[in-house]
């Protein structure tokens, strides 16, 4: 993020909040498959950084945005807790 976008966002966050309800509300549809376990190709496609926007893996998924975004945030961390396990090669 360059320096204008983030002074934008700064002097704007009300703008910011309702274009992220707006994204949000598009995908809610999909509440049908709360609770339903990840499959490792959803997981694959969710973490694929040329992968298209989370807005249509929405609908390629039928999750929602919300639910994309924290899986996507899960995973990373626990791919983070993991390394730090890892003893050195001796």
């Amino acid at each position: 993020m360059g320096k204008k976008q983030r002074k934008w966002r700064l002097a704007n966050p009300k703008n910011r909040n309702e274009s992220r309800k707006r994204n949000y509300s598009l995908s809610r549809k999909y509440a049908k498959r709360r609770k339903k376990r990840w499959t490792e190709t959803e997981i694959e496609m969710i973490l694929d950084p040329t992968g298209p926007l989370d807005r249509i893996l929405s609908q390629r998924l039928k999750r929602s945005v919300q639910a994309i975004q924290i899986k996507r945030a899960d995973v990373r961390a626990e791919i983070g807790r993991t390394r730090h396990r890892q003893k050195p090669p001796a």
